[in-house]
């Protein structure tokens, strides 16, 4: 036991280095929309308020809204350390490495709760072939060294899972009520695409209720177990969605207010009008997916496309990581003989359909942006359901498969790491002398 823990400290450590290499090698701004979303912390830690969402000082200039219209939690942790290089006198051009850095402790924490989650769900060795699937996929390394909140989200996502298993081990006693509130939340005011696992927690609890044969008067006990979640995430969250109300006349989320000074600040190219497939020659779904390769561009970016989706990984290295949830899938049917419903896995499955759709939504009626980061926050459910796949094959090697996948995972990040990012950014010559 002892072991585990100065291997899981080891491992931590370790990921908090190659996340701090990619931060400091991605140069500033070449995180999608890092120079918008810093506008948010900036103006947080000069300030010490709340901006509104049309003030000028953090509104965008080519499309005419700002971030602050969406929930700003995410940013409180980078304006905090920005606040702090700000009282040492750090250079205004080198403050974005203060602020990057909130999301790569965001990016450690769920690594964190991952070794926690694994703990709880799987062997040890599907444990670390688990945490390794996420720790390593380059994409989730590079939502971790810039300024955005799908770091934040994916963090969120992964307490709300982590707190469902504990609430389940408990019997869902008070204080695992409080934390499942508190989570969720702080997960309502992360990113509206991670909104799916709200909608999974909700039905998982009341379906554990239902089904949990140690459970007596069950009306009377999930209306009161419901009550502290309900009353906890609000007090959480709540302020700020009133808040919106009062100040948006009415627009608790911000959405409309926001679309409004789209049209009236944006430049004519970046008018909500000329933005979504419904605004395009061909407003159709097939067009989309097929036509415009959404769904080619979102699943190979969802494994790694950096910068402003303008620095490639290889195909045939994204393909490796494509066999790993195929060889799962595999695994799962032909060699678990004892397969049966899981409502905890059913659940994780369908978070990853709501976050798909959510994301294809966007694109479709708000602004054709096929990229895999929007699908982030599925990563952990996908994670969760791919590691499944592997769990009853690895009792039977004796876990050689997922250990030599797992050694074949962090190569293929650090090739990404030096190869890709080192290369496109700071030694490019290197590349193109091979």
């Amino acid at each position: 036991m002892l072991k585990e823990k100065w291997k899981e400290r080891f491992f931590l450590v370790f990921i908090f280095i190659i996340l701090l290499l990619w931060m400091f090698i991605v140069p500033y701004d070449q995180g999608p929309d890092e120079l918008a979303r810093m506008k948010v912390p900036l103006y947080l830690a000069k300030h010490l308020q709340l901006p509104f969402g049309g003030d000028p000082e953090v509104r965008i200039d080519k499309w005419g809204f700002s971030y602050a219209f969406q929930p700003i939690l995410g940013y409180f942790l980078p304006a905090f350390f920005m606040k702090i290089g700000m009282i040492f006198k750090v250079a205004k051009e080198n403050l974005y490495l203060w602020g990057r850095m909130a999301t790569v402790i965001y990016s450690v924490i769920t690594v964190y709760l991952t070794m926690k989650i694994g703990d709880r769900l799987f062997s040890k060795r599907g444990k670390w072939f688990f945490v390794i699937l996420v720790s390593f996929l380059p994409m989730f390394q590079f939502i971790s060294c810039y300024i955005n909140l799908d770091a934040f989200a994916v963090m969120c996502v992964t307490w709300v899972i982590y707190q469902l298993i504990i609430g389940k081990e408990n019997m869902w006693d008070i204080k695992s009520c409080i934390l499942l509130g508190l989570s969720l939340g702080i997960t309502a005011l992360s990113y509206f695409n991670s909104y799916g696992i709200i909608i999974c927690a909700i039905i998982y609890c009341v379906w554990d209720v239902i089904t949990c044969k140690e459970i007596e008067n069950k009306p009377q006990f999930l209306l009161k177990k419901a009550s502290i979640v309900a009353g906890v995430s609000f007090l959480v969250a709540g302020w700020w969605f009133i808040r919106n109300g009062i100040i948006y006349n009415g627009d608790f989320l911000g959405l409309k207010t926001s679309n409004m000074y789209a049209k009236k600040y944006a430049i004519p190219m970046y008018l909500p009008d000329n933005r979504g497939i419904i605004n395009s020659e061909n407003p159709t779904l097939s067009y989309m997916l097929f036509d415009r390769r959404w769904i080619h561009i979102t699943l190979y970016s969802f494994v790694g496309t950096f910068g402003y989706m303008n620095v490639f990984m290889e195909h045939a290295v994204s393909w490796l990581f494509f066999m790993i949830p195929i060889l799962s899938l595999i695994l799962y049917l032909v060699k678990d003989k004892n397969k049966k419903f899981d409502m905890f896995y059913f659940l994780m499955f369908i978070m990853c359909i709501i976050t798909t759709c959510l994301n294809m939504y966007y694109s479709f009626f708000n602004d054709f942006q096929p990229q895999g980061r929007y699908c982030m926050p599925m990563l952990i459910p996908l994670m969760l359901l791919i590691t499944k796949g592997f769990e009853a094959h690895t009792k039977k090697d004796n876990g050689a498969l997922v250990k030599h996948l797992s050694c074949l995972v962090i190569l293929i990040s650090l090739y990404t790491l030096y190869y890709v990012i080192y290369g496109h950014y700071i030694n490019p010559e290197f590349v193109y002398g091979f």
